[in-house]
């Protein structure tokens, strides 16, 4: 992984939401991350947007739901 630079600010923000220094943040796992976040929160995560087996992780496409399906692309290049 790239070296991140963060200023005070922002390293500081990001301990107060997560609960997490910015180096263990990244040291640690996105399952590792949402479970102490969800004990911070007292709650479960909700993940936004499942395709299949596939969970939506930060995929702008995704959240803009820009994905097109290959039904739909089989269907217009049918068309042609």
């Amino acid at each position: 992984m790239g070296q991140f630079r963060l200023n005070e600010k922002s390293r500081r923000s990001i301990e107060k939401k997560t609960g997490l220094t910015f180096d263990e943040l990244i040291s640690k796992d996105a399952e590792t991350i949402d479970s102490i976040i969800e004990d911070k929160i007292g709650k479960k995560l909700k993940n936004r947007y499942k395709i299949g087996d596939f969970v939506a992780r930060g995929s702008v496409y995704i959240f803009l739901k820009r994905l097109i399906s290959k039904r739909d692309i089989d269907s217009v290049l049918s068309k042609i």
